[in-house]
This record gives structure tokens, sequence and C-alpha cells, in this order.
């Protein structure tokens, strides 16, 4: 069973990749959802560490936020990429 508090802290340490956290059967949808919102929202912030040359250019990180937004719309929550800025 999942520690979904801590998975939300920092999910790439409970998780290999999002599918990972939509084919664990010991987390409700709502849980799932928390934890790739908070997943996004990790990316996001890497994104913008990188533009402020932080840490280096890495296209994985546009994947993993590709993959997450996926995740989350198969769970029925729909990503907008009119968001002002990378925080969302």
């Amino acid at each position: 069973m999942t520690d979904v508090e801590s998975a939300k802290f920092n999910p790439s340490r409970f998780f290999n990749s999002p599918a990972d956290v939509l084919a664990d059967k010991s987390l409700s949808k709502a849980d799932k959802i928390a934890i790739l919102q908070c997943w996004a929202i990790d990316e996001r912030e890497r994104l913008v560490a990188e533009e402020e040359n932080m840490l280096p250019n890495d296209q994985e990180i546009d994947y993993k936020l590709a993959e997450i937004h996926q995740a989350l719309e198969s769970l029925g929550v729909y990503h907008s990429d009119s968001s002002a800025t990378k925080h969302g």
C-alpha cells in the first residue's frame, strides 16, 4: 500500500512513471489525481529552474509533464495550456 501523503510530497520517489500511479490499485481515483497534480507542479518548477539556468537543459522534463497530463486526462482531469506561467 502506497503512503499517499509521502507520494504527494515526492511522487518520483515512489513511482517511475505516471502510468505506475494509474496502475497502483491501492490508490483511490482522488489519490491518483492528487499525486499526479503534485508531480506536475514539481515538473513545472523544474522547467522554471531550467530556464533560470539552475538545471541543465533536459527534454525529459517536457516528456514527463506530457505523460502526467495524459494520465490526468485518463482520470477525467483535463489540462489547459492557457496557463500564464509554467507554475500552472
